[in-house]
């Protein structure tokens, strides 16, 4: 039911207990990786065996991989490549040198795996926090020029399983990408858009890309596959969710455990055929246990997020002191391994957190506004700046 995964050749699934065998061939180590996303998103799975093979259909040398795997890592927001090394034997990719986090040293080690890449060794990789000083990421985040922004922008999107097979186009002006084109899924639309996202020297993304309507499917097909794809997802409780469906555009009301369910509810929704948009009314019960979603703890994951949402803090009863949530937020933000707090100011008022201050990207605010949210904000006043060569 996937709309990247259901052309592959995934030639034998079994089943023991619970447990998948999964055999077949894809052309990259993300399609593999996606095929094992769909997988375990499944209710029921308890583990899978991933046989399936990476088999490219282009032959590279090992010069080309290693040209390309040097600027994807330059050009990904969540990796300081100024320290990394990469050198390429056989198709075998060794990464050396050092980064600023567990997290950056797992995005520069599934980074590497581009097409035609056989194994990826990062144990020569070294995770130090010095490494995430201002001074030594200047070239990172300096400012680039349209037309490399463009480029950067169109490689990612190649890169990506669940989007290459559509003809996007990128338009850059001062930093401000606008996409153009035609998916035959929602979800593809949401890749897109993140893949844009996460290049270094982005300011703002406009998403013009439109969803192809499907000839033949009517709202009620929709909403039953819509209901079917809740039933068997691992992470909603389908009977919380009530799904309602005009002219292909989903609304979702009803209410979760948690934020991380509403916003993976949502991109459910976004992988069934015939759906155009989503409009997610669920909300989320405050008297449960709150979290809010990281997509940097997710092992095997893409870090795409479910899209730009405002999360709800505590009401006002159960706030905690304003001085205890600062000094919260303050904490969350120092840990966070993509934001650097010393360019943050944080204030607190009867629970409402502002930040100011300078940021490289507006990925770098973002995970900054969940962490305030973390730190247990009531709402955020989201005032950084956002500019590349702010280092």
């Amino acid at each position: 039911a996937d709309p990247a995964t259901r052309a592959y050749e995934i030639q034998e699934l079994s089943v023991d207990n619970g447990h998948v065998i999964l055999t077949g061939r894809v052309d990259s180590y993300r399609e593999r990786t996606l095929v094992a996303q769909v997988v375990k998103s499944v209710d029921g799975v308890r583990g899978i065996d991933n046989r399936v093979e990476v088999s490219p259909k282009l032959v590279r040398s090992d010069d080309e991989l290693k040209a390309e795997i040097e600027t994807t890592l330059e050009w990904d927001l969540f990796v300081d490549d100024g320290l990394i090394e990469v050198e390429v034997e056989d198709g075998v990719v060794s990464l050396t040198g050092t980064v600023g986090s567990a997290a950056e040293k797992w995005r520069a080690t599934t980074t590497a795996w581009v097409t035609g890449v056989k194994e990826v060794d990062a144990s020569g990789l070294n995770v130090e926090r010095w490494a995430r000083d201002e001074d030594l990421r200047r070239r990172k985040y300096a400012a680039r020029s349209d037309e490399e922004i463009r480029a950067a922008v169109e490689d990612a999107l190649a890169r990506d399983p669940r989007v290459l097979a559509f003809p996007l186009s990128v338009y850059v002006d001062g930093g401000n990408v606008t996409l153009r084109g035609i998916v035959d899924n929602l979800r593809a639309r949401h890749a897109a858009e993140q893949d844009a996202r996460n290049t270094v020297g982005i300011l703002r993304v406009s998403n013009r890309i439109k969803v192809r309507v499907t000839p033949g499917l009517n709202d009620e097909d929709i909403r039953s596959d819509v209901v079917q794809a809740f039933i068997r997802d691992s992470v909603v409780e389908s009977y919380e969710i009530d799904v309602r469906v005009v002219g292909g555009k989903v609304t979702l009301s009803g209410q979760t455990d948690s934020y991380f369910e509403k916003f993976h509810a949502d991109d459910v929704v976004s992988g069934v055929e015939g759906v155009v948009s989503v409009e997610n009314r669920i909300v989320v019960d405050h008297d449960r246990p709150r979290t809010v979603y990281d997509p940097y703890v997710e092992p095997e994951s893409f870090p795409d997020g479910y899209g730009e949402y405002y999360y709800e803090g505590p009401s006002s009863t159960d706030l905690r002191p304003d001085a205890e949530i600062a000094e919260e937020v303050k904490d969350e933000l120092w840990w966070s391994p993509f934001v650097d707090s010393d360019h943050i100011d944080v204030s607190v008022d009867d629970g409402v957190v502002t930040l100011r201050g300078t940021v490289d990207s507006w990925a770098e605010a973002r995970t900054a506004i969940e962490n305030a949210y973390e730190g247990g904000a009531r709402r955020v006043t989201n005032e950084l700046t956002v500019s590349p060569s702010s280092s």
